[in-house]
């Protein structure tokens, strides 16, 4: 953990604050012995318990900073947790109507979606954007003959935490993409072609 020093910091800083003025304190007053006068050890109890009390101050600022880093480190693991639960992942499949269907199999809502197929040239046409989808939800699109062998089709999409996912689709293979948006260059006013669509895929893996 990336605070996991700070208890033997404080440790370390408290022990050296009452043991310091203490090693003064004896160089400066003390006597080798023990002294039989209550006077002197009631001046020697209030020296000493000054720096008691920054090293209890300094203590318990630590381990108050240290327990609530801990919280917070929870805290982030729990919003981890959640948002990889609630994400969305969308696949495409021909079903037996012999009509193409893009489905969220995923358990969050689906936003700002766009999708492009290849075209004969090899590259994508511009993208088609369509509403969102829920967990479950179907979109219905009809792309050639049903058999199209070449069918190839690059979606973008959303979470609800504005994290961009991407799903690449061929033939019966789907690649999911998190964190990278395989049409952005779309929205830079440039075409995007297969090879480079390929290489963006291969530098993610």
């Amino acid at each position: 953990m990336k605070y996991s020093y700070l208890p033997y910091l404080f440790l370390c800083l408290a022990f050296a604050i009452i043991v310091i003025p203490l090693i003064f304190y004896v160089c400066h007053f003390g006597e080798f012995g023990l002294s039989d006068e209550p006077a002197i050890w009631g001046a020697f109890g209030d020296y000493l318990n000054v720096w008691i009390s920054c090293a209890s101050l300094i203590l318990l600022s630590g381990l108050t900073f240290y327990l609530s880093n801990i919280d917070n480190k929870r805290q982030e693991e729990y919003q981890r947790l959640e948002a990889s639960r609630n994400k969305p992942f969308l696949t495409c499949k021909l079903d037996k109507n012999a009509t193409w269907k893009i489905r969220n199999v995923g358990n969050g809502p689906a936003i700002n979606i766009r999708y492009s197929f290849v075209n004969a040239t090899e590259q994508f046409d511009v993208p088609t954007k369509i509403h969102s989808l829920i967990s479950g939800e179907d979109f219905l699109f009809q792309f050639g003959e049903p058999n199209t062998v070449e069918f190839k089709l690059a979606i973008a999409y959303y979470d609800i935490h504005n994290n961009v996912i991407s799903t690449f689709f061929e033939k019966d293979d789907s690649q999911i993409f998190e964190g990278i948006d395989l049409l952005k260059d779309f929205d830079k006013g440039n075409y995007v072609s297969l090879y480079m669509l390929e290489k963006i895929m291969m530098s993610y893996r």
